[in-house]
């Protein structure tokens, strides 16, 4: 499974008007992160990468509004923007290690940040929807839980990819 959501189930589910912050988690535990608002995206991605200090150039900062997820660490985002153009994982959306893959703490910053600037950017209250690939175990799908609980994060929308 690619680790970005496989669509933009907003036209496929019925959900309140929101902000959709979307998290994804595959079956071997890889997360990523996406947000149905580009600007919002973009913002987020922007001011959780400078907490890191991470920096990008104008052309990289704009094309932040058209990336489909994140799934690499944020301090390899410039240089994965560079190098793929709007695909900011290798080997067309899937990577074979996972020694670049987003980590936990950044992850949860992107997600927090974007539900904190929702209103201000896009008007809208954030969801925050968490994408299980079918074959995830249960104790990976809890750890992920407990990890939005430790920052406060206590409503998330759970769905999950079937494989067919």
């Amino acid at each position: 499974m690619e680790e970005t959501p496989c669509q933009q189930y907003g036209t496929y589910y019925r959900v309140p008007p929101a902000t959709q912050i979307l998290v994804c988690l595959t079956a071997n535990g890889r997360t990523s992160f996406a947000v149905s608002d580009p600007t919002l995206q973009a913002a987020a991605l922007l001011q959780t990468s400078k907490k890191y200090g991470v920096h990008f150039s104008a052309a990289q900062a704009t094309s932040l509004k058209v990336l489909p997820f994140l799934a690499v660490k944020l301090d390899q985002l410039p240089a994965s923007l560079a190098i793929t153009g709007s695909s900011i994982s290798a080997n067309n959306g899937k990577q074979t290690t996972n020694s670049g893959t987003l980590t936990e703490t950044q992850l949860l910053d992107c997600v927090e940040v974007a539900r904190d600037l929702s209103t201000s950017v896009t008007t809208l209250p954030a969801r925050i929807y968490l994408l299980v690939d079918s074959q995830a175990t249960a104790s990976t799908v809890m750890r992920l839980l407990r990890l939005f609980q430790e920052q406060q994060i206590s409503r998330v929308q759970l769905l999950n990819h079937i494989h067919s």
